[in-house]
């Protein structure tokens, strides 16, 4: 027999529910209502009759807050894929250099030892240096002001301004050896002699470059100007023309004109991009200084120029391997390579002199001098020597070389001048020839 029992029970969270609740006993139901973990607060059997649908019927008594539903245990982890790493941030632009020409970074070095050796310190050396009237000046001295302050010394500040590599080892030399104001001032006086050399050079090529460019301008205005008005005339005659005046009447046509002109600048330009890959370079050089004429002039100057080098860096303590070592770039790389093996030579085997007496890139009087340097220790003294006789020997056989590069190069343009005159007035002689 099924009986029914009224019930009025709580939680254990406090929550009162009362219902009906069907059992075959009294203690069947309270059981049942004890393993839901609920307390009876009051407890009977149902008076009357009991239907199907009020079995295991249960409400609150109440609205109180929800009971939270029991924690689930956590799904287990799941193996991502790492994120991607951040984007990197774009490295800073490094500022922009500035080049300073020779006359002044004599200037910078000459101005530069000047105040160091009065006491001022670099720091404001520099700034003092900034406030110069000169644009690229002045950004170099508060470039390099801003490096030392931050910690850089002034041999690494040199350097990341461009300044060449032969300067930044000397300086870096100045400063171990603690003669920075000596070095500083040895080379404003190189760099002057240098800008002197190169300004001497340059009003030695400056009237007959200009000369030749004026005539080759007026040889281009009468071959595109005067001989189409003449070719008019001529074919008015009717009778036959030079084959002189009829190849300048084929090159002073427009499309034959620019078409020269077309190819005149691909190979500027073809000279411009291979002069930006290591191979064009290396052809550059091989056709400056291994030319017929003007390659024993080119081999003396860079002679000159590394052993004044040699001379001012041995005369600051520095050995002649890495004397040698920072002397490049020289131009030349067939001796920087010659070079840099010959140092590697002198610190491999220990022998300099005899290193050096095998070394077939110097001249063979330039190592007797380095040999007897090295013998007295005179290396410094004898290297300026050597250095100041090629330098008077450069400036000799350059003189000599424009003296009679001059009248050439004037001849020349001669000649193209009256080619194109001859060229446009030989058919009117002719014309003259046949009427008269």
């Amino acid at each position: 027999m099924i009986l029914g029992f009224e019930y009025l029970a709580r939680d254990g969270h406090g929550q009162l529910f009362e219902g009906v609740l069907l059992a075959p006993s009294e203690d069947e139901a309270r059981s049942r209502l004890r393993g839901r973990g609920w307390d009876l607060l009051s407890f009977g059997p149902v008076e009357g009759p009991v239907f199907r649908s009020t079995i295991e019927l249960t409400t609150p008594t109440s609205w109180p807050e929800p009971c939270p539903e029991p924690a689930t245990p956590p799904p287990p982890p799941r193996r991502l894929a790492p994120p991607p790493p951040p984007p990197r941030p774009a490295p800073p632009r490094p500022p922009k250099v500035t080049r300073l020409s020779l006359d002044r970074q004599a200037l910078f070095y000459t101005q530069l030892s000047v105040m160091l050796r009065s006491g001022v310190t670099i720091v404001r050396s520099l700034d003092v240096l900034a406030r110069s009237e000169d644009p690229a000046l002045a950004r170099n001295g508060v470039r390099l002001a801003e490096l030392v302050i931050t910690g850089r010394c002034l041999s690494e500040a040199l350097a990341e301004r461009g300044f060449s590599p032969v300067q930044v080892g000397m300086v870096r030399v100045g400063e171990e050896t603690g003669g920075l104001v000596e070095v500083l001032y040895r080379l404003g006086i190189y760099l002057s002699l240098a800008r002197q050399r190169r300004a001497r050079l340059l009003a030695a090529l400056s009237y007959p470059l200009m000369v030749t460019l004026a005539v080759t301008c007026m040889a281009i205005f009468l071959l595109f100007s005067m001989v189409p008005r003449f070719a008019a005339l001529y074919h008015n005659t009717g009778s036959p023309l030079p084959s002189l005046t009829r190849l300048l009447l084929a090159v002073a046509r427009p499309e034959v004109a620019l078409a020269l002109a077309v190819l005149g600048a691909l190979a500027v330009l073809g000279a411009l991009l291979a002069g930006q890959t290591r191979a064009g370079r290396s052809f550059m050089s091989r056709a400056l200084y291994r030319g017929p004429i003007w390659g024993p002039l080119a081999r003396m100057e860079v002679m000159a120029r590394v052993t004044r080098t040699l001379s001012l860096m041995t005369d600051e303590g520095i050995g002649l391997p890495r004397s040698l070592a920072l002397a490049r770039p020289t131009g030349d790389p067939e001796l920087d390579r010659s070079l840099i093996a010959l140092a590697r030579e002198m610190v491999r085997s220990g022998q300099v002199s005899e290193s050096v007496a095998r070394c077939r890139a110097l001249p063979p009087l330039l190592a007797q001098m380095i040999c007897t340097g090295l013998e007295t220790n005179h290396l410094p003294l004898l290297l300026r020597k050597y250095a100041e006789m090629t330098e008077d020997e450069f400036d000799l056989a350059t003189s000599t070389f424009l003296q009679l590069f001059e009248p050439v190069l004037l001849g020349g343009s001669g000649l193209l001048v009256g080619f194109v005159v001859v060229g446009a007035f030989l058919p009117v002689y002719r014309i003259l020839e046949t009427t008269l």
